[in-house]
């Protein structure tokens, strides 16, 4: 096994944490999207910053690191990765939520 990040195994990572993101939910995530495609690494930066409890822009600001290969690539991979999942988890519970809201919905509370 060979530890070496190359250029096919960090575009491997971002097609797993791209895939484990799924669709942007809003706005902001849809320009976060639309500016790593482009490589707008600023723009990302400044999406994550300005929307610090948005977890797929975060996601999105370290990934767009990975494919720079620098001594930190593993660190950074696993970054996303855990911005990813966060991301996943939150529209699990958000979704979750509505679905339990909906049982009660005629009720008045």
């Amino acid at each position: 096994m060979s530890l070496e990040v190359t250029a096919e195994k960090a575009q491997q990572i971002v097609t797993i944490i791209l895939n484990l993101l799924g669709n942007p939910a809003n706005d902001i995530q849809l320009r976060a999207l639309e500016a790593f495609r482009a490589g707008d690494s600023e723009r990302i930066k400044f999406l994550s910053t300005t929307h610090p409890e948005d977890h797929f822009c975060r996601a999105l600001n370290y990934l767009i690191s990975v494919p720079k290969l620098t001594p930190n690539t593993f660190t950074i991979a696993a970054e996303a990765l855990r911005a990813a999942g966060d991301h996943v988890r939150s529209e699990a519970l958000r979704e979750g939520g509505k679905a339990l809201e909906l049982i009660f919905s005629d009720e008045s509370l």
